[in-house]
């Protein structure tokens, strides 16, 4: 961990990622929201999410009633959960059928401002797009309303894991 001394990046424009992103997709969709997780409702923040060529925007908001969480976390762990895990959106139908995938490593992590209660994520996959094997990875930028870069991540990894592993981890 070590400060910035960089300028931060120029704001991204949100007509433009729309326009990469043309497709809507269903936001209660269970890939993003597992039948073996159980989520509180400060995950219920979810409120757009469009599809492009290898990328994917989603749009964010905490629920009013948790918003004052947010001076206690720059990274809310809910919007922070739901911009990245969008990603599995992006996995191609061998990794889907391939079991669940969890957050596993981001190779790293800038942080310009603390996220608001509303803000959006772009996802695009990383290094050669088409990801194999137990993992998969994935650039993330958070950013507010106005398009101000927020977060970026790079290399943000999911990776495989047995769905029973979880079953049996509960259990006990």
């Amino acid at each position: 961990i070590h400060s910035l001394k960089k300028e931060q990046p120029a704001a991204l424009s949100h007509r433009e990622i729309l326009e990469r992103c043309p497709t809507a997709l269903d936001v209660a969709s269970p890939l993003l929201t597992p039948e073996s997780f159980r989520l509180g409702p400060r995950w219920a923040n979810l409120q757009i999410v469009r599809g492009g060529n290898q990328e994917l925007f989603t749009g964010l908001e905490l629920p009013a009633e948790f918003q004052g969480d947010l001076p206690r976390f720059a990274l809310h762990p809910a919007l922070l959960d739901r911009a990245t895990g969008s990603a599995q959106l992006l996995f191609t139908p061998g990794q889907l059928e391939n079991g669940l995938h969890v957050p596993f490593a981001y190779e790293r992590l800038r942080i310009w401002k603390p996220l608001p209660a509303r803000c959006s994520s772009l996802v695009r996959r990383a290094g050669l797009g088409l990801n194999k094997g137990p993992l998969a990875t994935f650039d993330v930028t958070l950013i507010d309303e106005t398009g101000q870069v927020l977060v970026e991540i790079a290399g943000f990894t999911m990776k495989q894991i047995d769905p029973a592993m979880l079953v049996s981890v509960a259990a006990k």
